[in-house]
């Protein structure tokens, strides 16, 4: 898999992946998880401390109920 990063927008962004052969369900499973992992990092304030999203809201994470 080749990995190529341009400018962009964090709020109009696409990512496109490119396999060389069709990948399995478990493939596509296990990207999809990459994924979502990387969402919740955003929203618990890993990619930037001002964007507390759960902290500001107040919640006590270990409650927090994910996806």
């Amino acid at each position: 898999m080749q990995v190529v990063f341009r400018e962009f927008s964090p709020f109009d962004l696409w990512i496109w992946l490119e396999f060389s052969t069709v990948p399995s369900l478990m493939e596509k499973e296990y990207v999809e998880e990459v994924f979502n992992s990387w969402f919740f990092l955003g929203k618990l304030g890993g990619f930037d401390a001002e964007s507390l999203q759960v902290q500001e809201v107040g919640l006590e994470i270990s409650y927090m109920d994910y996806d």
